[in-house]
């Protein structure tokens, strides 16, 4: 609520004070709270943040923008195709952690899609840049690594796959979950 509250007394102020990037702020803690509770109000912030953003030449706002338009795409409908275009938009900027964030939600919605060799090229780059930049992405990404393996019937990848992210992570309960998850989904 107070989020909420904050952040409309923010956009009314950046629209009075003509400041374009406080204005896309606000709009995106406005689209991150309606999202727990209305899909469409939140794609509206979304998308009026993105037009602000490319109308002021923005791009880490378009980008940002853009990756929750692609977040909540994949919410509906498990398409991954404006997470794709934000990838293409974060590399340019090089902004090299969402990159791999974003090469994470690519693969799991690849691999909902049933499109395990896309999925797990996705998911092995997320895992490549997790290491490379130590990012706490890596436990999940080999878990997506995993899950496309899994898809393909490569179960000792699987298992090798699982059992990196098990030991990166032994206390995440997420991570966890998702290991015991897929061995018993696969197994049974």
């Amino acid at each position: 609520g107070d989020a909420a509250r904050l952040a409309e007394a923010a956009l009314v102020r950046a629209e009075r004070a003509g400041t374009p990037a406080v204005v896309c702020e606000a709009l995106e803690v406005t689209g991150r709270v309606a999202r727990q509770s209305d899909l469409d109000a939140a794609e509206a912030a979304f998308a009026r943040s993105l037009a602000v953003a490319t109308a002021h030449g923005l791009e880490l706002w378009r980008l940002r923008a853009l990756h929750e338009l692609g977040t909540l795409d994949q919410l509906r409908t498990e398409s991954v195709e404006r997470l794709c275009q934000a990838r293409e938009l974060a590399v340019e900027v090089g902004a090299l952690a969402l990159v791999a964030t974003l090469d994470l939600q690519i693969a799991a919605g690849l691999i909902k899609q049933f499109r395990a060799d896309e999925g797990l090229v996705a998911a092995r780059r997320s895992a490549d840049a997790s290491r490379r930049l130590r990012l706490a992405t890596l436990p999940m990404a080999l878990v997506h690594q995993a899950g496309a393996y899994a898809q393909r019937g490569d179960v000792p990848r699987m298992e090798t796959c699982l059992a990196e992210a098990s030991a990166i992570a032994p206390d995440d309960l997420d991570v966890q979950g998702s290991v015991h998850g897929l061995r018993y989904a696969f197994l049974r």
